[in-house]
Parts: C-alpha cells; structure tokens; sequence
C-alpha cells in the first residue's frame, strides 16, 4: 500500500553497533526462553524483519551447523548489511532477503520457529496482523512463534535528562501519529492468539545498559531523526539539541552512573499441531 509508513529508524555504524549490543544482551538474557521457543541446536528458523542481521547471527550460532537461519528484512540496507556481515563471519547456516515481514517469500510449513524481534511497533494494525498471519503460514504444526517488542511509553532514565527525554517522547508521537503502536509489548499475547496460535506463554522485564555501554551506544530515537524531521516531529534546533545532549549524556555516564530503563515483552506461542 502506497500510504504504509517507512521503517524510521535510519541504518548507520553507529545503530548497527546498537543492534551488535542488543544482539549479545538478548542471547544472554533470554537464553531459557529462546530454548523454550525451539531456539536450539539443528532448528529451523525464519527471522522475519532482522534488520542488519546481528540477532541472525547470535541464532545461526545457536543452531548450529545442523540447523538454518533465513532473515527477511524490507529495508534493501538493512538487508544488504546482514549478507555483508553474513559473509564476513565465515557463516555458512545463514541466508538473508529482501522482502515484507508480511510476504517473506519463504516456504509455507518449513520453519520450526519464527523469530520476530522489534518488529511490530514499527508496523500498522493491519501490517501487524498480516505479519503474525504470515508468520503461522511459515511455521510446521506444532512450530513456536517468538515474538520480543516494547512499551516506549514507559521509557526513563535516572538522573533525569530534559533533552533525552523530550527525543524519547518526540519519537513515540512520531510512531502513533504514522500509525504505529509504540506500546504494543503488552499486547503482544492477544495478538499472537488471533493469529490462530494457542499454549501463549508471556514474559515481561526491563532492559538496563550498563554506564559503560552508554558512552559508546545511541538510542533507538536517535536513529529515527530524520523520519521525524519528515513527519514533523523534529526541527533543525530539536535535533541539535538533542544532539548536544547525547553528547553530554554519553561524557557523563561512567561519572553520573547514569541508567536507562526500557520495558521489553516477549511471547512465545504454538502453531496447533504435534
């Protein structure tokens, strides 16, 4: 549809060490229920919307030599940085494409899970439907969904910073007024269930930074400047402000013991079958 919001969030190597930092936090944190997922030695998986293809890569691993990993990503750089980071790696289990994480183009019933991953607050109701709709297709009877997004809304950070937090609100606008759901984490569950999935399994948790990674890492905001500058929830002076500010928060976060807290939500669900 010609009128369907663009992803926001602009590719730079400065977000793809982002997407590195989470990668490795996600693998770490949520080692029980990627194994609950599937997420295991020989699986098959789809990660549907990996973006430049850091969680691809932590999951090929996982799997092994035995399992297969196919991210699909819309985003042509996204994509064409996850092959470039495929081969990089040396990683033979692991292949990427360009498509909609509505219509992947991949194989109907071959995957043993599918992996979707700060995927959906990015798209419209509809797309999210389309996209949970798609994702049951790809899945054998009786393959898991595993599905991670977040509530914005509820982003802060200690000590309070003006600016910072004036770019975290300016971005979550952004998201409900291109008809986006910053706060869809919650709701994941009744989503899946719609789907068609049932055995729905909830978890919920907050991600912290350390100060350390803080110097070195932008928010995900940060990366979504111009979409908002377009969309008219940025002006030139916004982002120089913003600007100075996530230099002076990034100076000080080791000093300040600085923190940032962001509410994440996963589900794990089951294509009915054995």
């Amino acid at each position: 549809m010609a009128d369907e919001p663009s992803y926001s969030l602009a590719l730079s190597d400065i977000e793809v060490e982002r997407y590195r930092f989470m990668a490795q936090v996600a693998r770490a944190g949520e080692a029980a229920l990627w194994e609950r997922a599937g997420i295991a030695e020989g699986a098959v998986i789809a990660d549907v919307g990996c973006g430049p293809g850091l969680v691809l890569l932590e999951l090929a691993d996982v799997v092994g030599p035995e399992g297969r990993v196919s991210g699909v990503d819309r985003d042509p750089a996204a994509a064409a940085t996850a092959a470039k980071l495929i081969g990089e790696a040396g990683v033979a289990n692991a292949t990427v494409a360009e498509g909609p994480a509505w219509a992947t183009g991949l194989p109907s019933g071959s995957f043993d899970v599918v992996n979707i991953r700060h995927v959906l607050a990015h798209n419209t109701a509809d797309d999210v439907r389309r996209i949970l709709e798609h994702a049951f297709d790809l899945l054998g009877p009786g393959g898991a969904i595993y599905v991670v997004d977040v509530d914005l809304t509820g982003g802060r950070m200690d000590p309070p910073d003006e600016d910072l937090q004036d770019l975290l609100d300016r971005y979550v606008l952004h998201l409900r007024d291109t008809g986006r759901n910053p706060a869809i984490g919650p709701t994941l569950g009744s989503a899946v269930a719609a789907a068609g999935f049932d055995r729905v399994e909830r978890s919920a948790g907050f991600q912290m930074p350390p100060p350390q990674a803080l110097t070195a890492i932008r928010p995900p905001a940060w990366a979504a400047r111009e979409a908002m500058r377009a969309s008219g929830h940025a002006t030139d002076a916004d982002i120089e402000r913003w600007e100075r500010g996530l230099t002076r928060f990034a100076a000080t976060a080791v000093e300040l013991d600085r923190a940032i807290f962001m509410s994440i939500y996963q589900v794990v669900a089951r294509k009915p079958g054995s």
